[in-house]
């Protein structure tokens, strides 16, 4: 939705966050889709980022202008001063966006598979030892 204001002026409404998913992503990195109201796909020369813990990354909005998607490599976290639930938020244009509530994303490293092999035929049960899942 837009207001026109002043001629050659174009008011766009601000973003706002209304759910996310996955509420878990491994340490290794993933992708969190961002939904809300008044995300546009048109929003040309703006800065989008995403940020969970120590980390920012660069955003996007789909092709329809219905979420933003935030593609995460390895997460800088300290677990040792760092809680594993974190909140994800979104900044455009320096302003920083979130839910009225958070956005906490639980941040989990996989320590180990078992087993490291099995038949190829399938009907082996995995076991993922995870650690810092709060």
């Amino acid at each position: 939705m837009w207001i026109q204001v002043l001629e050659g002026f174009t008011y766009y409404a601000q973003p706002s966050i209304k759910k996310y998913y996955p509420k878990a992503i491994p340490r290794s990195g993933g992708t969190i889709y961002i939904e809300g109201d008044h995300i546009k796909s048109e929003f040309f020369g703006s800065k989008l980022t995403c940020k969970l813990a120590n980390t920012v990354v660069d955003g996007r909005v789909d092709k329809y202008g219905r979420r933003i998607e935030c593609e995460f490599g390895r997460i800088d976290i300290d677990y040792k001063t760092m809680s594993a639930v974190q909140n994800i938020t979104i900044s455009l244009n320096d302003h920083v966006y979130e839910l009225k509530n958070g956005a906490p994303v639980s941040i989990f490293e996989i320590t180990s598979i078992s087993p490291s092999r099995g038949p190829v035929t399938g009907g082996t049960p995995v076991i993922y030892l995870i650690a810092s899942f709060e």
